[in-house]
């Protein structure tokens, strides 16, 4: 179960990669006639898609979590299970690595794009 839930999270991880990059591209643009203000909210609607994206998978892992609890059922392919948890510790740690050496770029040219 826990693998699962992981499985879930690192996808959705991926996928609110999306709404980000949207959001930080399109926030660098110029105020128009239209949007006088600018873009800079495009960040505020990525934060409220990614905030749905979480309370999808934790439901997801909610209702997989209580099926288990009343239908248990033994464990299958362990050597897949232990497999997918050796290789997921480093990618998981990759990944944590790079998202604390390249935030501080995002938010500062995300700062920085608001400000112009």
């Amino acid at each position: 179960m826990a693998l699962l839930a992981d499985t879930v999270h690192n996808i959705g991880d991926t996928l609110n990669s999306i709404p980000i990059l949207m959001a930080f591209h399109l926030s660098r643009r110029s105020a128009t006639r239209r949007y006088t203000y600018g873009y800079g909210r495009a960040e505020d609607v990525a934060g409220v898609l990614i905030v749905l994206s979480i309370m999808v998978s934790a439901g997801v892992i909610f209702r997989e979590s209580i099926q288990k609890l009343f239908n248990p059922q033994p464990m299958q392919n362990i050597p897949w299970v232990v497999a997918a948890a050796i290789i997921g510790f480093p990618g998981n740690e990759a990944v944590a690595c790079m998202q604390i050496r390249m935030g501080p770029r995002f938010t500062t040219s995300s700062v920085h794009a608001l400000a112009v």
